[in-house]
């Protein structure tokens, strides 16, 4: 059985063989905030678990930056910085739906290797960033990492 109502913030999680942070199975409702994620295999992987909030992360230099497959529905990310993670940045596996920004604030999540353009200058990009395996997409993906993520300090 998983765990819920937890907060996982303000980490360093590094050089971990397989996966930094792992959320699987009944590990629901759970915010994942202001931590460092990086050089693993999976940044963050969420394995069949619901309605997770996932944001100001600073996930670098892993494999993958944020798995969600097997299930993993409802879960929401926004404001992370997603940079360097050698295969992809995010991956879903088709079917699933969760949410790639921030809806009351309208903001995405900063990706480098995003290359849409900001043309109105809000600093969010004018076109999708598509998340790989699915159709599934962040709406307003930021042209610059949030200032307040930990990667920036």
């Amino acid at each position: 059985t998983g765990s819920m109502y937890n907060t996982i913030s303000h980490n360093i999680f590094s050089n971990n063989t397989q996966y930094n942070i792992y959320l699987a199975g009944e590990t629901d409702t759970n915010i994942v905030s202001f931590n460092i994620l990086n050089k693993s295999d999976y940044g963050i992987r969420i394995k069949g678990s619901k309605d997770n909030r996932v944001y100001k992360n600073c996930i670098e230099n892993n494999q993958l930056g944020i798995y969600c497959c097997c299930g993993a529905m409802d879960n929401n990310f926004y404001n992370n910085t997603l940079f360097n993670n050698s295969l992809k940045n995010a991956r879903e596996n088709a079917g699933l739906y969760n949410i790639w920004y921030d809806y009351p604030t309208g903001n995405g999540n900063y990706w480098d290797d995003y290359t849409g353009k900001d043309e109105n200058h809000d600093g969010r990009g004018d076109t999708p960033y598509t998340i790989a395996d699915t159709e599934n997409q962040d709406i307003h993906p930021l042209m610059n990492p949030p200032t307040d993520a930990p990667c920036n300090k």
